[in-house]
């Protein structure tokens, strides 16, 4: 049973999109709830979401991040391997190389294409 007092509110501040409860305000701005990456991952800042956020608003929020995810691998696919290759380096931390289950096929791994495709796994799951 999602909450009574619920708008959703969506902006857009430049690197995806703020998730907002419009209906509550909190310190003169209204309810953050979430955030949905330009690559379409959505956080939500709320506990329990399911039973906050309204059926049709958790369906707006799910376009709104399949929209932002088509866009963005749209944008990323066209990018040449190695530019797609130094983003995801640059965005994935060192350390989660060093612990990922995929570390000594990555480090056996002289080809480019290949590599880039296998850091996409991990970059799309945690970091896109």
């Amino acid at each position: 049973m999602a909450t009574k007092k619920f708008e959703l509110f969506g902006a857009c501040l430049g690197n995806g999109i703020t998730l907002c409860n419009k209906a509550v305000t909190e310190n003169g701005d209204y309810k953050t709830i979430g955030h949905i990456s330009e690559a379409g991952r959505i956080k939500f800042y709320i506990k329990n979401p399911e039973t906050y956020i309204p059926d049709e608003a958790m369906k707006t929020i799910c376009r709104w991040s399949e929209e932002n995810e088509n866009k963005y691998k749209a944008w990323w696919f066209k990018l040449p391997d190695i530019e797609r290759y130094e983003k995801m380096l640059d965005a994935i931390p060192y350390s989660a190389l060093l612990d990922h289950p995929l570390k000594e096929t990555l480090k056996a791994c002289t080809d480019l294409r290949e590599k880039v495709v296998l850091l996409e796994q991990i970059y799309f799951k945690e970091y896109a």
